[in-house]
């Protein structure tokens, strides 16, 4: 749909095949690694507790959960991020226009990969890709305590629009988000 595979200097963005026993099995590795932290950034909750990968791959298999994560085989709007050279999953990068059909662009790397680049070399390169086909990212929320976070996307000219108390997100879209102060952010 909106991005190409490619190879960053450190990074293989790349695509999952859903109908891909392997991949399926990366992601199943990649969603239960690290103590479910994945799962908790997604839906706020952790699932599959105490379950082995193979059998998590076996569940995504069964239920398609690939083929609506990732967009039926199509050229996906998910991307993940492997090292070069590795197939180990250790983050994603995901464009989606929310419920106000506004551009954005989300990301998420495991916590033993992070504050090494990984997203900011990600992220570039996604928001490359998207701006060359004429979209640009302008929206984002982030929880209050994510200074990482925030301070990632102020350099790439994000600006707090407004704060939402945790009141106000216990029915947010997104599960992760709920229950917590945010903040909203505007680029341009």
């Amino acid at each position: 749909m909106f991005f190409q595979e490619v190879e960053t200097e450190r990074l293989s963005l790349i695509f999952l095949d859903a109908s891909s026993r392997e991949d399926n099995a990366r992601f199943a590795d990649f969603f239960i690694a690290d103590g479910q932290d994945y799962q908790n950034y997604m839906f706020g909750e952790t699932f599959y507790d105490g379950l082995e990968s193979a059998e998590v791959a076996d569940i995504f298999s069964e239920t398609k959960y690939l083929d609506d994560l990732i967009g039926r085989g199509e050229k996906s709007d998910y991307l993940c991020i492997t090292l070069k050279g590795s197939k180990e999953i250790v983050g994603i990068v995901h464009f989606y226009r929310d419920d106000h059909d506004r551009s954005r662009l989300s990301y998420f790397v495991l916590p033993p990969h992070r504050r090494k680049g990984i997203v900011s070399e990600a992220y570039n390169e996604a928001a490359r890709q998207l701006e060359n086909g004429g979209v640009f990212p302008s929206y984002a929320e982030v929880k209050i305590s994510n200074t990482a976070s925030l301070n990632f996307l102020r350099k790439r000219g994000f600006k707090v629009a407004k704060s939402v108390s945790r009141l106000d997100t216990l029915n947010h879209s997104s599960p992760s988000m709920r229950g917590h102060d945010l903040f909203c952010l505007k680029r341009g």
